[in-house]
């Protein structure tokens, strides 16, 4: 952690990949809240159908994902890309 995270420096064995297109990932876990494990597989069906609709097979990846909290009301999306400068962005 103190090396990667703490200094910036290399993922070690080998050398961390750009990131190339989307990542969607949906808290589906079924056991810690409940809204999640009926929200999420839901919410992962209808981006698939958005992602076939949109021709973006491909481009974004959808993943349901373990707990990730903050959502006291609704599934959580959180959504990783890279920027035109080639950072790494998130949204939750």
């Amino acid at each position: 952690m103190e090396e990667v995270l703490v200094k910036d420096g290399e993922w070690l064995p080998g050398n961390p990949e750009l990131l190339k297109g989307s990542y969607v990932f949906v808290c589906s876990h079924g056991s810690r809240d409940r809204r999640c494990g009926v929200c999420g597989p839901s919410l992962v069906s209808r981006f698939r159908e958005e992602l076939e609709f949109h021709g973006l097979q491909g481009k974004v990846s959808i993943s349901p994902c373990s707990h990730i909290g903050g959502h006291k009301y609704a599934g959580n999306v959180i959504i990783y890309r890279s920027n035109i400068n080639r950072e790494v962005t998130g949204h939750w």
